[in-house]
């Protein structure tokens, strides 16, 4: 489910979020950066390129030039950088400049002049500077080669190169430059042993001075994904494409976007690096500070009050801190400790539901974590909302307005208070039509009337490390939504959400789930296919059902837990025609009172199929093992095993029943006859359920006595002997474990 500072305006951000996001996961999209070696004969790009390029992915040019000091590389940094068009140019003179026995001597000052005069060029070719200190002089052997007298004053050639070493330490101070110190790297070591002739490095000294150089090489790029020189709006989306599985980052733009440096991209590098851009947050020397950078706004809330005029004023002053903030440009509304009760600001245009508070754009609203806890309060018709934005349907679906860079952390929505006086989906923690670039992070909602996290037709957002407990209390096990993550899609075929490390319990339907919004209005969204929508790390446990989704689509479930002791009827469930939708590396550990032996030749492959989502038990923490397949449930088995595929059917219309779906797939894929649909509830025998997995896999050709299906059985170890007889659950998902989980499917 991971600096250099130059922000940019909102004005910019804006500009760049209006760029559609269903694009190709390839890092093709971005040219390879080039890196320049600038300096003599020790920084050119020699063999402490192994050194970084093990570490970075990237190679570096070469533009050094032995024996040249720092007055050499002026006059030819035209010639040989800025003709090379460099991102990067980590610049290394010093050790020739501090040869005062020579006619090459450059005095120490000049140096420093020239290594100002360099960053400035570089600077003005577009690209990131980074300088290097000269790695220390070991005397004995650089004196056979140098006249020993002019040294002396300064104790010896190396006392002398401390000072060009100083020199290139406050430069970089002071005009804000990276600094490589492998002057620092190698006097904390026996460098003389790193030292080959007096100067130049050993492989080992010029395996350090490569890690030297990508430290500071890191720490210049950190956040600034494309390299551009700028750490701006694309390199945030950049990151989150990547989060979504929308665009896959070379190891270079790894290391870069790891902001946190623990060694991985993970969604709170996206939340720094984007906290960064909308200057919600300073950083400095590479480590992230909450700070007063830009507008931010602490509400005045009154605590612990159920008084009717408090919490109006509550209502009243969140809504006010929001609107300010948003006004101003974007920033942070943070809200302090305390329980604080809201009343209704009134209802939607559609004088369908109440809220509390409408978001902006580009505002963070930020609590103290779990010691900030918001109770809205109230009897309502049809629900109220805590957080609500639906300019869409409120206009009439005419409207098709975003909200943009809304965020949300570190906070609970606690709904106990409010009352529906009828189930509507309504009354939810946050109630957002059409939203972009939004994130929330360590927010825990719990009883709802409707869904705790009810959110539809997201476009690069993220959901992190929240949790959703008791969440459709108003509702029953029939009811649209009332559960705990209910995402809705549908309006844009580039939707694209990660949710990643939350947790769902007892909520009143599902603890995960997604549904096409084409259910309830098929002419306001007819989207047929999203982006990207993964839900990673999560764990669900005694909701109705725990994963799954109604009219999904495109959706994946990978790396999920259902714990051993979850109350659950079904662990994951999908219905209502849903499409496409695969599960990865899924842990439901529900235990079947009837599948408890190891050593049984079913005892793997149930649990493999549960896993998978191929099939779920019977009830009553039943596998049935002795209950016979029927071929409706084969077709079923071999359809989930395909990702579920299938056209999308908008409209609030049922499959009818469970097969409908994987008949219809069959037929068309000539593994079912057409007019099959009479047969689907009969007992299935193990050669029509070998036929239908043979013409699954091609109907490939083999030889035997045999039918054509049972020969290939027999070939492929599937099986060893031929039965006529009807066949068992247990033994259908042993069949299918023994073809597909051996390596062609897992």
């Amino acid at each position: 489910m991971r600096f250099k500072l130059i922000c940019v305006t909102i004005a910019v951000l804006l500009a760049f979020s209006c760029i559609p996001a269903s694009v190709s996961a390839s890092s093709s999209e971005l040219p390879d950066p080039v890196l320049v070696a600038f300096g003599d004969s020790i920084a050119a790009a020699g063999k402490w390129q192994t050194a970084f390029r093990a570490l970075s992915g990237e190679s570096v040019l070469n533009a050094g030039v032995g024996g040249n000091t720092s007055s050499d590389g002026l006059k030819r940094i035209a010639s040989d950088v800025k003709n090379k068009k460099p991102d990067v140019v980590f610049i290394g003179f010093g050790t020739n400049d501090a040869s005062i026995d020579m006619d090459r001597y450059v005095p120490v000052e000049k140096c420093a002049e020239n290594l100002k005069s360099m960053v400035e060029k570089v600077r003005e070719y577009g690209a990131t500077p980074i300088l290097i200190t000269p790695p220390p002089i070991v005397d004995k052997p650089y004196l056979t080669r140098h006249n020993e007298e002019p040294f002396l004053p300064y104790g010896g050639p190396n006392g002398l190169l401390a000072y060009y070493a100083l020199a290139v330490r406050k430069t970089a101070s002071e005009l804000n430059v990276p600094v490589a110190d492998v002057n620092a790297a190698f006097l904390t070591r026996n460098y003389a042993s790193l030292i080959s002739d007096g100067v130049h490095p050993t492989d080992a000294g010029y395996k350090i001075y490569g890690e030297v150089i990508y430290k500071a090489y890191l720490k210049a790029t950190a956040g600034d994904i494309n390299l551009d020189g700028q750490m701006r709006s694309v390199d945030y989306m950049l990151l989150k494409r990547s989060l979504l599985n929308t665009y896959s980052m070379t190891k270079a733009q790894s290391n870069r976007a790891d902001l946190n440096g623990n060694g991985r991209v993970e969604g709170s590098d996206y939340m720094l690096l984007k906290r960064v851009i909308l200057k919600t947050y300073d950083y400095d020397r590479g480590v992230p500070k909450e700070s007063d950078f830009v507008s931010t706004v602490y509400a005045n809330l009154i605590p612990d009050s159920r008084e009717a005029d408090d919490m109006a004023s509550n209502t009243k002053e969140l809504q006010s801190c929001v609107d300010r903030v948003s006004q101003s440009g974007g920033g942070t509304v943070i809200l302090p400790s305390g329980t604080f009760y809201f009343s209704t600001q009134g209802m939607n245009a559609r004088q369908y539901e109440d809220y509390v508070c409408m978001p902006k754009n580009n505002v963070l609203v930020k609590g103290q974590g779990t010691s900030t806890v918001l109770k809205p309060v109230g009897n309502t018709q049809g629900g109220l909302d805590m957080f609500y934005f639906n300019e869409y349907a409120d206009s009439g679906f005419k409207n098709p307005k975003y909200l943009i860079n809304a965020d949300f952390r570190d906070f609970v929505i606690d709904s106990e208070l409010t009352h529906a006086a009828r189930y509507t989906s309504a009354g939810k923690g946050f109630m957002f039509n059409l939203f972009r670039d939004c994130d929330f992070d360590s927010i825990i909602c719990r009883n709802t009337d409707g869904t705790g996290f009810g959110v539809d037709c997201p476009i690069n957002c993220t959901i992190t490390n929240c949790e959703a407990y008791g969440c459709g209390k108003a509702g029953n096990r029939s009811s649209y939504g009332a559960s705990g993550f209910g995402i809705g899609t549908g309006y844009a075929e580039n939707e694209s959400i990660l949710i990643d490390n939350c947790y769902a319990e007892g909520n009143m339907k599902f603890g995960f789930f997604f549904e096409h919004q084409g259910r309830f209005s098929p002419s306001a969204y007819r989207a047929q296919k999203l982006g990207s929508c993964v839900v990673s790390n999560c764990t669900a446990k005694n909701n109705y059902n725990d994963f799954g989704g109604e009219l999904a689509l495109d959706l994946t479930y990978v790396n999920c837990v259902v714990p051993e002791d979850t109350t659950s009827v079904s662990a994951i469930a999908f219905r209502q025609h849903s499409i496409r939708c695969t599960l990865e590396n899924m842990d439901v550990r529900v235990k079947f009172s009837d599948v408890t032996d190891p050593e049984q030749y079913y005892y793997v492959p149930v649990y493999w199929a549960v896993n998978h989502g191929i099939t779920t038990g019977i009830g009553d923490s039943l596998f049935g093992i002795t209950g016979l397949c029927t071929k409706g449930q084969a077709l079923t088995f071999l359809y989930r095993i395909a990702g579920m595929p299938g056209e999308l059917i908008l409209g609030n219309g049922s499959e009818g029943q469970f097969y409908t779906d994987p008949l219809n797939w069959a037929v068309k894929n000539g593994i079912a006859a057409a007019g099959a649909e009479e047969e689907m509830k009969e007992s299935c025998s193990r050669t029509e359920f070998i036929t239908y997995l043979w013409k699954y896999a091609g109907s490939p050709d083999a030889e035997g006595s045999n039918a054509p299906a049972v020969n290939w059985a027999l070939s492929v170890g599937l099986m060893d002997t031929v039965m006529e007889t009807n066949i068992l659950r247990k033994d259908a998902v042993t069949l299918l474990y023994r073809y597909f989980g051996s390596g062609n499917f897992d």
